[in-house]
């Protein structure tokens, strides 16, 4: 009888070690490969603003920080090869404010098994930026600028269908006599952004 405990607890631990293991794996291909149509989180977005508010016919630089996952890259927006997907950053077509043309990294041309050609690509740590131009007929108040990144991300033996993530620029217009401070420096010094005033 003892033994017939010890063996029905031995399978027991055996079949949760083994559950275990099953839901390691599907969880590896759930959240790295993106099986069943669900999606790790590739790429992550973080906004920074030069300024803390801006005056009326004022300009402001917009950074855009991206963090892809390890092991995984995205196409460039100017790829080498006409089926893969292009980062892009693109904004509502109303919008009050104008928008500067965007300022994409510098990308690098690495060799896939899934390409004859070197493929141009974002990995890591980027930035991206573009500036906004306040025009001077604009309300004082607080405005939410939504903009959408496109990408598509890919590995060293495939690519992952294209994915758009929407985030939102939060700014503040204020008249000329409240002072605004300059803020990020650190983040801008990665960019070469340049006011048209």
């Amino acid at each position: 009888a003892i033994d017939a405990v010890i063996g029905a607890h031995d399978a027991n631990s055996t079949k949760k070690i083994l559950e275990n293991d099953l839901d390691e794996s599907l969880k590896f291909l759930l959240e790295e490969e993106g099986f069943f149509g669900v999606k790790k989180e590739l790429v992550k977005l973080q906004t920074y603003q030069s300024f803390d508010k801006i005056q009326k016919g004022g300009e402001l630089k917009v950074a855009v920080k991206l963090n892809i996952a390890d092991k995984w890259h995205i196409n460039s927006n100017k790829p080498n090869e006409d089926f893969l997907i292009k980062s892009e950053v693109t904004f509502p077509e109303k919008t009050p404010f104008e928008i500067s043309e965007i300022q994409y990294p510098e990308a690098k041309d690495l060799t896939f098994s899934f390409s004859d050609k070197p493929v141009s690509v974002y990995e890591g740590e980027e930035f991206l930026g573009f500036i906004i131009k306040v025009p001077k007929n604009t309300k004082f108040g607080k405005y939410a600028i939504p903009f959408q990144f496109t990408y598509q991300a890919c590995n060293n033996a495939s690519c992952m269908a294209p994915i758009t993530l929407t985030d939102t620029i939060k700014i503040e217009v204020v008249d000329n006599q409240t002072a605004v401070a300059e803020i990020n420096n650190e983040i801008f010094s990665k960019l070469n952004l340049k006011y048209s005033v």
